[in-house]
């Protein structure tokens, strides 16, 4: 039988896109955080596809570091609201990383052993209007451990 208890998450992995879903979820991601006194590293991935969209008839490199600056404003966003929330700058990670976005969602939480995925619903990205599908449904898929989806 599984251990249902929260004492068992002790790494929560809050993933940011900056839409309101992304917004909710991590003040969920916080607040299961500090429930159980719990490491809180955000997650935003540039997605590559979005990339290639968004860089033609532009430098790729501009697209990029444009596509690198909104990624941590929104990481940004998330860090300053576990702060007011009183969560220890000690306590807190973050991870700009760029490719496919379930993929290296999964990735780093296997590499960081994360215990919990927090995902707001709809992480589509933003970028010439192109809806790219559920991210948060191939974390489902994929993800070695528990994730709270939030609508």
């Amino acid at each position: 039988m599984v251990d249902l208890s929260f004492e068992n998450i002790r790494k929560v992995m809050v993933v940011t896109d900056g839409s309101d879903c992304g917004r909710r979820a991590a003040e969920y991601g916080i607040s299961i955080a500090k429930l159980v006194d719990a490491q809180i590293t955000v997650v935003y991935v540039v997605d590559e596809v979005v990339l290639d969209i968004v860089s033609k008839g532009t430098k790729r490199e501009e697209a990029e570091l444009e596509l690198r600056r909104e990624g941590q404003q929104c990481i940004d966003y998330v860090l300053e609201l576990a702060k007011k929330e009183g969560v220890e700058e000690g306590s807190l990670l973050a991870k700009l990383a760029q490719g496919r976005p379930y993929e290296q969602i999964v990735h780093v939480a296997k590499q960081l052993k994360i215990d919990l995925i927090v995902i707001g619903a709809s992480a589509e990205r933003r970028g010439e209007g192109v809806l790219l599908g559920s991210v948060a449904g191939r974390v489902i898929q994929y993800a070695s451990c528990p994730v709270l989806v939030v609508r």
